[in-house]
């Protein structure tokens, strides 16, 4: 529906007579035996759903509604007798942060949901610890949110990654305490967790991402990983230098599970460095400093040289031919933002004459 057309009468409707259904498909795990039969996309597009849907309010008393609808929905299912329960109350509470996010975030006020997640993080079961990892990560997206993660549950993430045994939560975890050191963003003097200790999950994920064996699914998330990693310089400088794990990665935007395709864009968007960069006045610099004040810093190798070279690389390991791939993508799951990071990117890659020539040959120009 086109947002400009103001009669959301429709969309009220739906509301009110079917977001329980969308929040029960929302909420399936597909490792517990009552989960309805799903497909890669279907949570997906569900969570898609959600975001239109809510998109479409026109008031605040139509989003409170919205809001208490999910609120009630979440909270009935909390159950310190059925752990089954606890688990879906938590996967709707994801589902949720990958629609609206806003909304995703007030739920993470209720009472209990944080505490849950983190106390699920700590359950012997293993669907437990892949539902609330899952959930850490999509509920770490806000520095606060991600604060609170990183004094009550990098631990218990570390102590999971050490000993577990099954790799689909292995990755999941590694992927969680990647967000969390990159929480900072690309600020490089608000690095989250030790010089080093970033390459060295990079390194881990690069690793997972070239494994064939492993599954789809599971390998996805290694591209999530980098896709919070690549905002440290030094990571996708050597993210770039990696030939195989760049074409395992395009490789994997190529294949059916689309649900890849925003960590993907979000990747290049980053060592690209496409995206948007405030101007720094340096009146204003001064004035923090003398205010005492955080101001940004810039990593060494954000300057142009290193852009232009990571770009060249980029080039010749194929890029053009993903993104042409990746463009094509069914247009319920090529959202307006992965659209948008999908054209930063090639715009970074036409900035220099020379390289368009190269682009055209690689399917650019379609």
């Amino acid at each position: 529906k086109d947002l400009a057309i103001h009669d959301n009468s429709r969309t009220i409707y739906v509301v009110d007579n079917g977001l329980r259904k969308i929040l029960k498909v929302v909420g399936q795990v597909p490792d517990l035996p009552s989960c309805l039969p799903l497909t890669d996309n279907t949570r997906m597009l569900a969570s898609i759903l959600i975001s239109k849907l809510y998109d479409d309010l026109r008031c605040d008393p139509e989003r409170d509604h919205f809001r208490k609808i999910c609120e009630e929905y979440i909270t009935g299912k909390f159950d310190p007798q059925d752990m089954d329960k606890n688990v879906i109350a938590i996967q709707t509470v994801s589902g949720i942060l990958q629609g609206p996010f806003d909304l995703g975030n007030q739920l993470l006020g209720l009472k209990g949901v944080m505490e849950m997640m983190v106390a699920l993080c700590g359950s012997e079961r293993e669907v437990d610890q892949l539902v609330a990892v899952e959930a850490l990560i999509h509920a770490s997206t806000k520095l606060s949110r991600a604060t609170f993660i990183i004094t009550n549950g990098v631990s218990l993430l570390k102590e999971i990654y050490k000993t577990t045994k099954n790799e689909k939560i292995k990755i999941r975890t590694l992927v969680g305490l990647c967000k969390l050191g990159s929480a900072g963003g690309t600020d490089y003097a608000l690095r989250q967790f030790a010089e080093g200790s970033t390459e060295k999950l990079a390194k881990q994920c690069r690793k997972w991402l070239c494994n064939a064996s492993i599954d789809t699914r599971t390998r996805r998330w290694a591209v999530e990983g980098l896709a919070y990693l690549t905002l440290d310089a030094d990571v996708k400088d050597d993210f770039v230098q990696d030939i195989p794990a760049l074409q395992a990665m395009f490789e994997l935007a190529k294949t059916s599970d689309k649900t890849v395709l925003y960590s993907v864009a979000t990747t290049l968007v980053n060592c690209t460095n496409s995206y948007d960069v405030k101007e720094v006045i340096p009146e204003l610099v001064q004035l923090a400093k003398f205010s005492k004040q955080h101001v940004p810093e810039e990593h060494p190798k954000d300057k142009k040289d290193f852009i232009d070279m990571r770009v060249k690389r980029l080039l010749k390991a194929g890029v053009t031919s993903a993104l042409a791939c990746m463009v094509k993508a069914d247009s319920a799951i090529l959202t307006d933002q992965t659209k948008e990071l999908l054209a930063r990117v090639f715009l970074a890659l036409c900035d220099n004459p020379k390289d368009r020539g190269t682009i055209v040959a690689q399917g650019g120009g379609k």
